[in-house]
């Protein structure tokens, strides 16, 4: 459940530093974020890209722009309280966020997940080479020995002119970068992929925290340097309670950025926090992310480790405690928390990448997810049933992922459909209908993909019908009387199959009404009203058309009444018009206007008919 109060406050919660308590940390969180008078730092969302008009705007309302970004439609803003307010209410805001605070959330590991066996030279080894991971932290040790020359490929600073560089003034960060892959200078502290490829973005002092407006810059620049992975062992307090599983509507700019990076290919692992029952923080409660929560030696989870829907929903565990790996001049240490847990769960990505570069987000999630330790897969996963709010899908088991992988086949695109036929139904829609590839390339179909184009023409056209797994397609808006050819191709999660066969039809030629007799009539109504029936017969090629609209009009004395009727099964209609007040005797004269029918050219032929009243 997420509360005003937690919804602005974060708590510190990393093993190895002392514990805050949590109503001090409530009430100054409180009092410096809420929105008075003077400018608020805010995050803001709008529903399309960052054009000058909505810079214009934002400065209109008095803001001060400090930053825009690429990976969301957003920016970041100094803005006064009235502004706030006057901008929620514009149509092309999606949402403000305050910019919260951000914080680090504090192996023999390599063995209990099966890493050191993927080392092994042989079917399976993987080392993470060449694999780019992003580590959004609090920089690392440039110059320590476990990182070796030209591994750090990339490195920034969110903080401005106060920590302009990203070397790591804390130690979180280099500690978490050991864990992923420090090279095992010292063996003990051999990272779980010790030749990936660094990018690291400093989005937390050397205080430990860090901004909205700043974690989301990082995710910005992991895209922007072709990231694979982007692992954050960082959050806020608990947002996402044991009920919930996401909190993607709470703050919509960081889930916008998590969701962008995942649609660019991107695995986004993030800290379920250390708030015991509290529940999940912010990032890793968005459901596009991975939650990782922390387990003990023993395979049971660890005291401080979050719990909550979020973990149940889209959560992994991994050893998280007394974890022993590099910090800054080439020393080292043993901490705990879920953020020493995550870098776990990163490097055994960085693992299945090097073999299966083309694995989606998707992907890599089904094969850690799907070969989890578990109770029942091992006595030494106490998990109960997965997924759970505790462990979520099990600790993770990177060898058992990776061989899952090579015993089944790499996914491909699907094969061809089959039997694709044709069928006119109208002058400007024809149906289609096909029956299923013989291999869906071992990934389940997810849409079907129609092309056509004129047969006289050699550009194939794309119709747009919305993502269906359907076997059959009315395509419509096609001119009459025109031949065209269709195919259709199979999509799945690693791209779109080759077409099927080409079926080639017609649509239904427009056919010719014609109006073949009007005749009118005067009936009276009273001594001085009487009314006009204009009777109008519609056929096509000799036969009756029901359902045609006609149009008529009568013409008394320089002055013009119209009306309009439907044909009946007949062809006929019968239009009246009137009352009218003219003495008997006076001329008229009735003639049809328009006929039309979907379907149908009127071949333009007026008939009129003429009487007395």
């Amino acid at each position: 459940m997420k509360s005003q109060g937690i919804l602005l406050a974060i708590l510190l919660i990393a093993s190895g530093f002392v514990p805050l308590g949590l109503s001090d940390v409530n009430a100054q969180t409180l009092n410096n974020s809420n929105f008075g008078e003077t400018k608020s730092h805010v995050v803001i969302l709008f529903n399309d890209k960052v054009s000058q008009d909505k810079l214009e705007l934002i400065k209109a309302n008095g803001g001060e722009i400090t930053r825009t970004y690429k990976i969301i439609n957003g920016l970041a803003a100094n803005l006064p309280a009235k502004a706030i307010q006057n901008l929620k209410n514009n149509p092309s805001v999606i949402s403000i966020d305050p910019d919260v605070e951000f914080h680090a959330i504090e192996l023999d590991a390599d063995n209990r997940i099966g890493a050191s066996q993927v080392w092994t030279p042989g079917t399976n080894q993987a080392t993470g080479s060449g694999v780019r991971v992003a580590i959004l932290d609090t920089g690392i040790d440039t110059d320590n020995v476990e990182f070796g020359s030209g591994r750090i490929i990339g490195c920034h600073s969110e903080m401005g002119s106060a920590e302009p560089t990203c070397e790591d003034l804390h130690g979180h960060g280099t500690h978490v970068a050991g864990i992923i892959g420090a090279s095992g200078v010292d063996s003990a502290a051999k990272g779980v992929a010790y030749d990936v490829s660094y990018l690291i973005d400093k989005v937390l002092a050397k205080n430990g925290s860090g901004s909205l407006d700043g974690i989301i810059a990082g995710i910005d620049w992991a895209i922007a340097n072709n990231a694979q992975v982007i692992s954050m062992s960082l959050g806020t307090s608990a947002y996402s309670d044991q009920s919930a599983p996401n909190c993607d509507t709470w703050y919509p700019t960081m889930t916008s950025a998590v969701n962008n990076a995942i649609t660019h290919g991107v695995t986004v692992v993030v800290a379920a926090g250390n708030s015991d029952i509290s529940g999940v923080g912010l990032p890793a409660c968005i459901s596009n992310t991975i939650a990782v929560a922390a387990v003990n030696d023993n395979d049971s989870l660890a005291s401080f480790s979050s719990i909550g829907g979020a973990v149940k929903d889209h959560g992994i565990s991994a050893p998280g405690v007394n974890i022993y790996s590099s910090l800054p001049g080439n020393t080292y240490a043993s901490w705990s928390g879920t953020s020493m847990a995550t870098p776990v769960v990163t490097g055994s990505i960085a693992l299945l990448l090097e073999d299966h570069p083309s694995m989606t987000p998707a992907s890599i999630k089904n094969a850690l997810f799907s070969t989890a330790c578990t109770g029942s897969t091992a006595p030494s996963c106490p998990t109960g049933a997965v997924p759970n709010i505790s462990y979520g899908y099990g600790r993770v088991d990177v060898l058992r992922a990776l061989n899952s992988i090579i015993s089944s086949p790499t996914p491909t695109a699907p094969g061809v459909p089959l039997n694709l036929s044709a069928t006119p139904v109208s002058t400007s829609q024809i149906n289609l209908s096909w029956s299923v590839p013989t291999s869906n390339g071992g990934s389940a179909i997810t849409d079907y993909k129609i092309e056509y184009k004129q047969s006289s023409s050699d550009t194939w056209l794309l119709f747009s019908d919305g993502t269906s797994t359907t076997l059959s397609a009315a395509v419509t808006g096609l001119a009459s009387g025109v031949s065209y050819d269709f195919r259709v191709s199979a999509v799945n999660v690693i791209g779109t199959g080759s077409p099927s066969n080409v079926a080639t039809t017609q649509t239904a030629p427009s056919l010719q009404l014609s109006v073949s007799s009007i005749t009118a009539q005067t009936i009276k109504l009273s001594s001085a009203n009487k009314k006009i029936e204009t009777t109008v017969i519609v056929n096509s090629g000799g036969n009756s058309i029901s359902g045609a609209s006609v149009s008529v009009k009568t013409t008394i004395q320089s002055k013009i009444f119209t009306g309009s009727g439907i044909t009946d099964t007949f062809g006929k209609v019968v239009i009246s018009l009137g009352p009218m007040k003219y003495p008997t005797g006076t001329p008229y004269e009735s003639c049809t206007t328009n006929v039309s029918l979907a379907g149908y050219i009127f071949d333009g032929t007026q008939k009129c008919t003429s009487g007395k009243i």
